[in-house]
C-alpha cells in the first residue's frame, strides 16, 4: 500500500550501562545541550583520554557547581572500583542523578557570571573582577582579591572563563 511504511522487525542492541544511585532518585530533569557542553570542557581538564579517575568524581561535581556527600561518593567508589575510572557518559549519569537529587546552584552561578561578563565574550577580565571583589558585598582586600584571582586563572591568560568562575567560586 502506497504512503504506508512496512513494519521492521529488529532487535535493538542491548548494551550495559553501569547505573549509580544517589538518593534513589531518577533523573527527573535532564542535561540541556549548553549544560553538556560546559560539563564536558570540565571533565575534559580533569580527565586523561576521556577517563575520569573515580577518585576525581568529587573534584569534577563540586567544579560544576554540585555538593556531593561522602556517601554519595563512596557510592560511586562502589559501583566502579577505587581506582577505577569513569567515562564521560557514566560521569554524565552521575551528574544528573546528583543534580535532581540535591539542585545544582548551577543556574546562580551562570547568572552571576553574565553579571561579571559585561560585553558578553564568556570571559571577566581579571582586573575588572578584582576591582568587583574590593568593593562589593564583604569587599576582600585588594591583595586578597588578587591572590584569589590569580589562583582561580588557571590558563594564565588574566581572564576568568566560565569554568574557572565556577571553581573559583565553589572551591572547598
Amino acid at each position: 500500500m502506497p504512503g504506508k511504511r512496512p513494519k521492521t522487525r529488529g532487535k535493538k542492541k542491548k548494551t550495559t550501562k553501569k547505573k549509580v544511585v544517589l538518593s534513589g532518585m531518577a533523573a527527573d530533569f535532564p542535561l540541556t545541550e549548553a549544560e553538556i557542553k560546559n560539563i564536558k570542557v570540565t571533565y575534559d581538564l580533569s580527565s586523561k583520554f576521556d577517563r575520569l579517575e573515580v577518585s576525581k568524581v568529587g573534584t569534577v561535581l563540586r567544579l560544576i557547581g554540585g555538593a556531593p556527600t561522602e556517601d554519595e561518593l563512596r557510592g560511586v567508589v562502589s559501583t566502579f572500583g577505587e581506582e577505577g575510572f569513569v567515562n564521560f557518559q557514566e560521569f554524565l549519569d552521575v551528574v544528573e542523578k546528583h543534580r535532581n537529587s540535591h539542585g545544582f546552584m548551577a543556574d546562580e552561578l551562570r547568572e552571576a557570571f553574565e553579571v561579571f561578563d559585561a560585553n558578553g565574550d564568556g570571559e571577566i577580565d581579571a582586573g575588572e573582577l578584582i576591582s568587583i571583589l574590593t568593593q562589593v558585598g564583604d569587599p576582600l582586600t585588594e591583595a586578597e582579591a588578587e591572590e584569589l584571582v590569580r589562583e582561580s586563572d588557571l590558563n594564565g591568560d588574566g581572564k576568568i572563563n566560565y569554568v574557572e568562575f565556577v571553581a573559583m567560586t565553589v572551591k572547598p
